[in-house]
């Protein structure tokens, strides 16, 4: 299994929204493929607006080809969800095994 990370700073008062997304709206739409297994959000202790996400997949294939095949629908979500944060970096995959 492996890990797609992403670091996000979070605007002031968004963060209930971005948890929400995070929790229920991405998942629900990852969801439509066999190969996704979940996503695990964390908040940094020292800065509560920085948060890490890690979205799980049997591999980084498997995300790519869901991703290209459903191209349209990620970037409508990937532009409600900018409203919700000040940046936000692709730290990379991990190995999850």
């Amino acid at each position: 299994m492996k890990g797609n990370i992403w670091e996000f700073h979070v605007k002031e008062g968004c963060e209930r929204q971005f948890m929400a997304m995070n929790r229920r709206t991405w998942p629900d739409f990852f969801m439509t493929s066999p190969r996704y297994r979940s996503t695990d959000i964390a908040k940094n202790l020292d800065n509560p607006r920085v948060y890490v996400t890690v979205d799980k997949w049997d591999s980084q294939e498997d995300f790519e080809q869901f991703n290209k095949a459903n191209r349209d629908k990620y970037l409508a979500l990937e532009e409600d969800h900018k409203s919700l944060y000040e940046s936000a970096r692709h730290v990379g995959w991990i190995d999850l095994e």
